[in-house]
């Protein structure tokens, strides 16, 4: 599955700070972030590569960022040119700002820095939200129409009603195919050592998780949609109760992993039909997979005569 996907990580990226531009180092004075940097090395690349076709990718991404990286909160968020940005994960997943999550998601994102830096075109790769303040901003946020704190003593000069105060933002931004773009945003306090060893990990991992993230959406775009899953033919038949260790399904051509599981775990037959499948140009059913699935697999003509086997 992943033979073409190239991996060039033997050096990592320059920064697309400017070289002027530094990272404020300090330490806290009334203490240090929720998160901590529980490691030195950024994730296994191979663990990251291990998750592209997962059902749950975004839940399990953000669960392998966030063991490694200090932060408050951890946020992925998809946008788009014609809408409003999309959450596609949360960590905490509880979040404890939600008002202000949801004031950004509904209004103020029209003058946030890095949206406004991706309908500006802006390149993948690894920021501080600081990056993305022209000097010219202030303009933007005088001739707001939405209700904003204007506090000149945050980062990018205003503050979302409900969003946590004095918060730096290490970001990574990997644009799609399709002109949609994710923004991963790493909040953590303000004069924080964390930002700077947030921002060095995130530009080691840049190239594996730019890559990760680019196949998962080439294999499965729909993950992308942050909407919940509409409920599939397996979910009927469960209401139903039809599967079982009495049940045969038969051709099995294009099951997903969570068909495969649901069969799996209740016993279910699967008859594969090469021969009808080809007559009728269809995909032949991945039988060796079924089985190292662990699922009971039978042969069967889909046919009144048997001579097709």
């Amino acid at each position: 599955m992943f033979d073409y996907l190239r991996l060039d990580i033997k050096t990592p990226p320059p920064s697309n700070r400017p070289m002027n531009q530094s990272v404020q180092t300090s330490h806290l004075a009334d203490g240090q972030p929720n998160g901590s940097l529980t490691n030195t090395e950024p994730p296994d690349p191979l663990a990251l590569i291990d998750l592209i076709g997962s059902e749950h990718f975004f839940k399990d991404l953000s669960d392998a960022l966030v063991t490694v990286f200090g932060f408050e909160c951890f946020h992925i968020f998809l946008y788009q040119t014609d809408a409003a940005p999309v959450n596609l994960a949360n960590r905490p997943c509880d979040c404890k700002y939600k008002r202000g999550l949801d004031n950004f998601l509904k209004f103020t994102y029209v003058i946030n820095p890095v949206f406004r830096a991706f309908q500006g075109n802006a390149t993948s790769g690894v920021y501080l939200i600081s990056d993305f303040v022209a000097d010219d901003f202030k303009r933007v946020i005088d001739a707001a129409e939405i209700d904003i704190f204007v506090e000149d003593s945050e980062t990018i000069g205003y503050r979302t009603p409900g969003w946590p105060k004095n918060m730096a933002e290490c970001i990574v931004l990997i644009r799609l195919l399709n002109g949609m773009a994710l923004d991963f945003s790493f909040l953590v306090p303000r004069g924080s050592r964390h930002a700077a060893a947030c921002t060095v990990q995130l530009e080691r991992l840049f190239p594996v998780l730019d890559r990760v993230v680019c196949r998962q959406f080439d294999i499965d775009p729909a993950s992308f949609d942050g909407a919940p899953r509409r409920p599939g033919q397996e979910d009927r038949f469960q209401d139903f109760g039809i599967p079982g260790e009495k049940t045969i399904f038969a051709h099995g051509s294009y099951l997903e992993p969570r068909e495969l599981e649901l069969l799996k775990s209740t016993g279910s037959m699967l008859v594969v039909n090469a021969e009808s499948n080809m007559n009728n140009g269809l995909r032949v059913a991945p039988f060796l997979d079924f089985l190292q699935h662990g699922i009971t697999v039978g042969v069967g003509t889909d046919g009144m005569s048997s001579h097709l086997i």
